[in-house]
């Protein structure tokens, strides 16, 4: 039986431009093609769950415009409850510009827009939603405040609380108290522990501190170094999937709703480790965020022929 998850994060309109590098400071380069498409680090984790097997919904906030309305639709399309996703009126829905370089690397600029209206008392109204979901999955693209007394919720309700520590910034004990799995990247646990992640041991280092912080699980990203994962006593280390890299826009976010999803249907957490490296690596090979995001088949065709 699939457990339900519940995302309650940003929702964006991300706008991509692919070129040869990264422009610096005052140069202009021409770029090879421009795209727009649904994204946001929440709706991107919601998307890649459902699409890899779960029972999703989610929770956020948009503008009433145009682009609001196509980021709900999307979600619709995947398969992602939205009934308790809010249209603000006076505000425009989140936007992201990303630029791409040739080797699929990129940089992101945030308007947070919408996103920065979701507040504590939008939160309480849905709080029957906390209660009914047995996996909550955030990130820090919506205001701390919420995030904050949303696992604080979950953890008084009993759920699972997975955190994608991203954009990162520094986070009370409460909080990670409250919080059952994080998922930072190398960057990510550079500014959250101190520790520069370039090794497996570093990772150990690293994820030993947010498990002395009260974290039940630490899954670190390492990129081409693939994934490591410690709960205090036992480790895994999954190899990154060797493919040729179009774009990484929301490898990451695959990654972590490919994770939660998998869990969610009852996988041991090597199973899902595994699937969402695959998950993940597959999604780099194709442009866009949401629309890179691989289906369940694919996936599990993959780790068919390759695992």
């Amino acid at each position: 039986m699939k457990e339900r998850i519940l995302v309650v994060g940003s929702l964006n309109m991300d706008m991509s431009i692919y070129t040869d590098r990264i422009p610096r400071t005052g140069e202009t380069l021409s770029g090879r093609s421009f795209i727009m498409s649904p994204g946001g680090k929440g709706a991107n984790q919601a998307v890649a769950a459902a699409r890899l097997g779960g029972f999703v919904s989610m929770a956020g906030c948009v503008g009433a415009d145009t682009n609001g309305k196509a980021l709900l639709k999307n979600l619709k399309d995947n398969n992602v409850y939205t009934d308790h996703i809010r249209q603000v009126q006076d505000k425009t829905t989140g936007v992201a510009v990303i630029i791409v370089d040739k080797d699929g690397d990129n940089s992101i600029i945030l308007d947070a827009g919408a996103n920065a209206s979701m507040d504590i008392e939008y939160i309480s109204h849905i709080e029957y939603v906390i209660r009914e979901s047995d996996y909550i999955l955030m990130q820090l693209e919506i205001p701390m405040p919420v995030i904050e007394y949303v696992c604080k919720i979950a953890k008084k309700h009993g759920k699972f609380v997975v955190l994608d520590p991203a954009p990162a910034v520094q986070l009370k004990d409460e909080l990670m108290q409250n919080v059952d799995l994080i998922k930072p990247n190398e960057t990510e646990c550079s500014i959250l522990t101190g520790i520069d992640v370039n090794s497996l041991q570093d990772a150990k280092k690293a994820a030993d501190i947010f498990i002395q912080r009260g974290v039940d699980h630490v899954v670190i990203s390492m990129g081409e170094n693939g994934i490591f994962y410690f709960n205090g006593q036992s480790e895994i280390h999954i190899p990154a999937l060797h493919v040729e890299a179009v774009d990484t826009t929301a490898a990451g976010d695959t990654f972590t709703g490919a994770l939660v999803s998998r869990l969610a249907t009852g996988k041991s957490m090597e199973d899902s480790l595994k699937f969402a490296v695959v998950a993940s690596g597959l999604a780099v090979t194709r442009k866009g965020a949401q629309s890179s995001i691989p289906c369940l088949h694919n996936v599990e065709k993959y780790m068919r022929r390759e695992l």
